[in-house]
């Protein structure tokens, strides 16, 4: 079947800022715990420091990771570090049990580093997208997109009554 849309490789420039203000208005409605987040990195190792409130206690997080993919529905990274209150690294072990408690399926490779999100369910119907890189520069998170089609399923025909010919 011939897709819809095609296209080829390009770069989308989201604005850091912009973004990080749109992230935040969404974590007010759908997540009020949260209470700031930033995004900095250099290149493609993108660090991401989350700031909530749990039981009145105020929470600092930091998470960084490298490598960001998206290839067939499935978003893979290398996570370089996850650190929790105090600045204390989560064990690989823990990471694990995290994991395995998002509502999508997940596969951690401990040895490696390498965290797997199937995201298939949440895509469209027909969209096979790549990204073949991610990186922050100049106050832009910069999104290669690979080659990548869009090809939803054709709705389906409403049955028509064959109209008499004339005179009948």
């Amino acid at each position: 079947m011939r897709p819809l849309a095609s296209w080829e490789p390009f770069v989308l420039r989201l604005d850091k800022d912009v973004l990080l203000t749109f992230a935040r208005r969404m974590a007010a409605a759908k997540a009020p715990q949260l209470e700031d987040l930033a995004l900095s990195g250099q290149q493609d190792r993108l660090a991401l420091d989350l700031l909530f409130r749990v039981a009145g206690v105020r929470i600092h997080a930091a998470l960084e990771v490298e490598e960001l993919r998206f290839r067939a529905g499935f978003l893979g990274c290398r996570l370089v570090s996850l650190r929790g209150p105090l600045g204390i690294g989560v064990p690989s072990v823990v990471l694990g049990m995290l994991f395995r408690r998002l509502p999508l399926e997940a596969t951690w490779d401990p040895r490696d580093r390498v965290l797997v999100l199937d995201m298939r369910r949440l895509l469209p119907a027909g969209v096979d997208l790549t990204v073949e890189d991610v990186r922050l520069a100049d106050g832009f998170l910069e999104v290669h997109l690979g080659p990548g089609t869009l090809a939803p399923p054709l709705p389906e025909l409403e049955p028509v009554e064959e109209e008499p010919p004339p005179g009948v």
